[in-house]
């Protein structure tokens, strides 16, 4: 899982909240500001329970003051992914975009959509020259014609785990379409387009449609696994001014006794 996408999610999420609900922002920063001020003082402060006369040091200073901005950066995070979906129909929006002009991505998937289809051996492949100076595959067979549209979904998919491997994860772990949906959508193209032609761009359309039709159902499930991650990291930062500041009060009071 590639950690950068997760910390883009989490400013993106911020950057969302602050555009479309100002106040509600304004009002976690402050909150935010806040926490992370009281975890600063509880931070410095919590040894004296049991050791009243420590002082912890500068360097124990440098610690809680990294807590407290994890404090602040996991508030905001943990309120701004409400908008994770949001962010997600952004980004498939926008990899739909990139991917449909691609050139790259088009002519690598031709090359294994005509070898796939030509290893069938149900075509006539003499007026069809291979890669890279051929551009057309025959396509006068039903299976033919479903390995090439599955050959475009699937490195359609392949390609958005790859650019958005953490989202990915998330809302379509799957490598694959599955080979009933690419049956499917054949099947309704032909019957509203007669003798048409199934182009490539309808197989990765294919597998947009379904990548953002698994956004919906996933929504509670992404901002769940999120905030628990954001809990989870807000924990482990919080732990260790703790843990150095309460092991030196301790072995401090071990001293004067």
């Amino acid at each position: 899982m590639n950690f950068s996408d997760a910390i883009e999610l989490a400013v993106t999420c911020i950057g969302i909240l602050s555009r479309t609900t100002p106040r509600a922002f304004l009002g976690t920063v402050i909150g935010a500001f806040t926490l992370a001020g009281v975890c600063w003082w509880v931070c410095t402060n919590y040894s004296r329970l049991w050791n009243t006369r420590y002082h912890i040091t500068v360097f124990h200073h440098v610690l809680c003051g990294v807590a407290a901005m994890a404090t602040l950066v996991f508030t905001l995070t943990y309120v701004a992914l409400r908008h994770t979906r949001d962010l997600a129909a952004i980004t498939v929006n926008s990899w739909q975009r990139g991917i449909q002009a691609d050139q790259a991505f088009k002519s690598g998937t031709f090359a294994k959509a005509y070898y796939a289809v030509k290893g069938l051996n149900l075509e006539n492949f003499a007026d069809y020259p291979p890669p890279p100076t051929g551009r057309r595959i025959p396509l006068s067979h039903e299976p033919s014609r479903t390995l090439y549209a599955k050959t475009y979904a699937d490195e359609a998919c392949r390609d958005f785990q790859r650019k958005h491997s953490f989202l990915s994860r998330l809302i379509w772990p799957e490598t694959q379409v599955p080979k009933s949906a690419v049956e499917s959508d054949l099947r309704r193209y032909f019957e509203r387009n007669p003798g048409g032609t199934y182009m490539d761009t309808q197989a990765i359309d294919l597998a947009v449609r379904l990548i953002r039709g698994a956004l919906e159902p996933q929504t509670q499930r992404v901002v769940g696994l999120s905030r628990t991650a954001a809990i989870f990291l807000f924990l482990f930062f919080q732990a260790i001014p703790f843990t150095v500041i309460g092991y030196a009060a301790y072995k401090d009071l071990k001293q004067q006794v």
